[in-house]
């Protein structure tokens, strides 16, 4: 039978489904896990996400249970209060989120945690009470915040990101020359041209030494047909030798950085050898490091030991897109990074002692990133474009639910599951101007600096828009540069700007961009407020969003929805339910501290959902009934103290 309050926890979250679509795959069957917890659970039909809809803040309110004006990331990233208004920074580090994490509250009672790939918490705050893998970027080997250096946008990868080495130029690929062979030692007669690799590295945490790799072209009787690839001229020290289509084995290899050597682990694909040998086109995975994102430290040979699979960072999306790779390659590696993660969480859930499980998964962000505008047929009117980005929405629904499965083969019927996004996404239908009205307007003023690049001239700059959603005033005394006098002209010309924001009607649609545009203390009822907010938060319609971020959390647009999933199943939940009311992800960490008994994170603001409960009345039940008891007992003791002839010896 199963326990009436839950022994274990699992937080399994997927990054941007879009709610209705992943339901119509469920229906259709590729989704049998999930059906399964729907099935046997409750379904939220209305979970709200928190504002800006966007992914450091809400993945940091779900395991917080804090709004984001709580905790402090209040959009992918931070703005820390007094810095230049032009400068922000990822927001990854968990330094930066000023509430108690889930895992953080139930170590106060030596509860155990196991943490995978979850967003903005890096470095670990767990201590002996828990063990992670990544989470300062959205993927393991990927890093989104780094201790030296603050661009607003720098991904880098732990020793490097994937490499395309072709005889036809690509955009950012190596272009390689097929030259007559020299000096190889254990070749096959015949063999008799070449190709240079340099291995440079791409997006790399670390400057990575360069090294040299060869390729040497193997003939059959049809011509050049396979590809032998080594660290030096000799075919014996080979990594592997390849055919069309042919991935290797993993392999791992040792690179030079200006952190020391990295072991990192890799594969290689060849995408094209045309007999003739004058075309050749081979693909070269990230560069997966061995260790580095583990807590404790040790944990990364053992699970590179432990899990066949590479731990990969974003990779297929950008390959796709650039054409370096074709949509069966970018099945195969979406493939293997949803291997990697569930294998990895069951390794270590079946290896290591844990109370609470959380990870996430970024895939489906990836892919309506990439893919959303050319599968909605709202913003693509070729039904062969929507069908071929159709069957790549399919691929991955089915790649993450063989995730599910992976991991959930690791839970019994006593432990309470929680499969929740952080929002939802859209085809990019248009862009609110936002910074060109501020320029028209004469609020942001801009110059050229020395180098002659545009720059910000602060001495008649009046207000900026920052981040997703935000405007900021800059403020004497309060920023470095301010002009605007606290007081009366700061609300006056706050006051025209957000009038400007909401008169502004876009010339080539006739519509109006935005849905608001507020003061800063009036986004408390969005959970937005503090230091770390705009003097202005606005959102757009969903006529001039791209996927999601400025855009409310109850938008609906052609296949798209940026609402939340969330299922719930487990002991105390519903079976077979569905909840109607308002679910906030501010709501799932109550619930679970209720239903496990776990202390509640300390500055949790949500509510525990009661209607999603088999019996919302069983804790209250069952303490009127300890209580009940606890007066009898008492009761019976008080009377049979007081007997006149019980003597104390």
């Amino acid at each position: 039978m199963p326990s009436p309050c839950p022994t274990k926890v699992m937080i399994l979250g997927v990054d941007a489904p879009i709610m209705p679509r992943t339901l119509m795959y469920v229906a259709q069957g590729e989704m049998p896990n999930l059906k399964s917890l729907i099935d046997g659970g409750t379904l939220a039909t209305n979970c709200m996400v928190p504002y800006p809809t966007i992914t450091p803040p809400n993945w940091t309110t779900i395991v917080t249970g804090a709004w984001p004006g709580t905790h402090g990331i209040t959009c992918f990233h931070v703005h820390n209060p007094g810095d230049p208004l032009d400068k922000v920074h990822a927001g990854f580090d968990s330094a930066d989120n000023e509430a108690e994490f889930l895992w953080e509250a139930i170590a106060r009672e030596e509860l155990r945690s196991i943490v995978v790939n979850y967003p903005s918490t890096w470095p670990p705050r767990m201590g002996e009470w828990g063990i992670q893998v990544a989470g300062a970027g959205l993927a393991p080997n990927e890093w989104r915040h780094h201790f030296d250096a603050t661009a607003m946008w720098d991904v880098r990868n732990d020793v490097s990101n994937s490499m395309l080495f072709a005889t036809e130029e690509f955009p950012r690929a190596q272009v390689v020359e097929v030259m007559p062979a020299a000096g190889w030692a254990n070749a096959p007669e015949g063999a008799d041209r070449e190709i240079t690799l340099q291995v440079t590295g791409r997006n790399c945490l670390s400057p990575m030494g360069p090294q040299t790799w060869h390729g040497l072209l193997l003939k059959d009787a049809g011509g050049y047909s396979r590809l032998c690839i080594a660290p030096v001229r000799d075919c014996a020290q080979a990594f592997c030798t390849l055919a069309v289509g042919e991935w290797s084995d993993r392999l791992s290899a040792t690179f030079a950085t200006d952190k020391g050597p990295k072991e990192a682990l890799l594969r290689l694909k060849l995408l094209e050898l045309k007999p003739s040998g004058k075309s050749v086109k081979l693909l070269l995975s990230p560069l997966c490091a061995v260790d580095g994102y583990h807590h404790p430290a040790s944990l990364g040979a053992e699970l590179a030991a432990g899990v066949p699979e590479l731990p990969l960072c974003n990779f297929g999306f950008e390959e796709l897109s650039l054409e370096w790779i074709d949509d069966e390659t970018w099945a195969e590696v979406m493939w293997e990074s949803h291997h990697w993660l569930g294998n990895a969480s069951a390794w270590l859930l079946a290896n290591r002692p844990w109370d609470l499980f959380a990870m996430h998964l970024h895939c489906p962000d990836w892919a309506y990133h990439a893919i959303a505008t050319r599968l909605d047929p709202l913003t693509e009117s070729d039904p062969n474009v929507r069908a071929r980005f159709e069957q790549i929405e399919r691929e991955f629904h089915r790649a993450w639910d063989d995730m599910l499965g992976r991991v959930l083969a690791q839970a019994d019927e006593d432990t309470l599951i929680v499969v929740v996004s952080d929002h939802g996404a859209q085809a990019t239908t248009g862009h609110a101007p936002i910074r060109k009205i501020l320029i028209d307007a004469g609020y942001l003023v801009l110059t050229k600096d020395d180098a002659g690049a545009e720059a910000i001239d602060w001495s008649q700059t009046r207000a900026i828009p920052q981040r997703s959603c935000y405007v900021y005033l800059n403020v004497r005394g309060r920023d470095p540069e301010g002009i605007v006098e606290p007081g009366q002209e700061y609300g006056r010309v706050r006051d025209e700007i957000i009038a400007l924001l909401m008169d502004y009607t876009d010339p080539a649609t006739g519509r109006k961009p935005f849905a608001f545009a507020w003061k800063r203390e009036d986004a408390r009822v969005l959970g937005l407020y503090g230091e770390r907010v705009g003097d202005i938060v606005f959102a757009v319609t969903e006529h001039f969003c791209g996927q999601h971020g400025p855009i409310l959390p109850t938008a609906k647009i052609g296949l798209g929805s940026i609402e939340g999933l969330l299922v719930l199943k487990g002991p105390g939940i519903k079976p077979g339910a569905t909840l109607e009311r308002n679910a906030w992800l501010t709501d799932i960490v109550p619930t679970v501290c209720h239903l496990a008994e776990w202390p509640t994170p300390r500055q949790a603001e949500g509510a525990i959902l009661y209607q999603a409960l088999a019996d919302p009345d069983a804790k209250t039940d069952e303490l009127r009934a300890l209580r009940r008891n606890y007066a009898r007992l008492k009761r019976t003791e008080d009377a049979d103290s007081a007997l006149t002839h019980r003597y104390n010896m």
